[in-house]
């Protein structure tokens, strides 16, 4: 009876850390093209999306005055299911140096 309790909570603890390690890819790759693209590097995009090497389904880079607001979306499998995990930063846009 101890054995499928302590099989269910490693499956549990196993897809926590999948699910979080994903989390924490998706808000870095976020943090990155928002820093990248408020200093006027657009190198790490293309297409309006993040490099496909970051395994990211999906990239939304808004401007909003001086902000940039980048929201960074993936779909993990785990066992049979889809979850989708968001990573979101909004950075103040550096200062491009020309005068008005």
């Amino acid at each position: 009876m101890t054995l499928p309790g302590v099989m269910v909570l490693l499956v549990a603890v196993l897809l926590a850390g999948v699910v979080g390690s994903a989390q924490v890819a998706v808000q870095d790759a976020a943090r990155v093209v928002a820093r990248a693209l408020a200093i006027g590097d657009e190198s790490g995009t293309r297409d309006g999306g993040l490099m496909p090497a970051a395994g990211v389904d999906a990239v939304g880079v808004t401007r909003e005055g001086e902000w940039v607001h980048v929201v960074v979306t993936r779909e993990i499998g785990v066992l049979g299911v889809a979850i989708t995990v968001t990573g979101r930063a909004s950075v103040l846009a550096e200062p491009t140096g020309r005068s008005p």
